[in-house]
């Protein structure tokens, strides 16, 4: 791998906290109960083309092992499951052609709760997925700076 490939992702860790003993709701679903003090690793990713980058991706799994990958700029109709589901990793995506696109991939099972912007059926820009997985919920968004008020879409900015 080379440092130019991996110039685009940043990793971090959180601690959850909680101050609570019982079950905590998740936003309409079933009541989930967190573990205190559980350590997630998380990890984001531009990658700009998840085709051309997905050996750099696989490769930084195995040496990185996080428990939540975050990708954006996926850029492309198909997205390589099979790839992750052979490294451990349950993934949701939502793709575009050519533009866009955002994934989740965890080493815990997800349930999808949206996959456009709350409040805006029409949106078909593939920048937006939110999911819960152990009680936590994890978005992925991504917002191009080009983009001016009233654009409707990266070429017209």
């Amino acid at each position: 791998m080379t440092r130019r490939a991996l110039s685009q992702w940043t990793l971090g860790r959180f601690k959850v906290a909680c101050s609570c003993s019982g079950p905590v709701e998740s936003g309409g679903t079933s009541p989930v109960t967190l573990e205190c003090g559980l350590m997630f690793k998380v990890a984001s990713w531009n990658l700009n083309s998840v085709r051309s980058r997905l050996t750099h991706v696989t490769t930084w799994l195995k040496a990185r092992e996080p428990d939540v990958l975050l990708l954006q700029e996926l850029k492309g109709t198909e997205f390589p499951s099979g790839a992750f589901e052979s490294l451990g990793y349950e993934s949701v995506a939502v793709t575009q052609k050519a533009y866009n696109g955002v994934a989740i991939l965890s080493r815990h099972p997800m349930k999808t709760i949206a996959k456009t912007l709350v409040g805006d059926d029409s949106d078909s820009h593939a920048r937006f997925l939110e999911v819960i997985s152990k009680g936590i919920r994890i978005v992925n968004i991504y917002l191009p700076n080009e983009i001016r008020l009233g654009a409707t879409s990266l070429r017209t900015s």
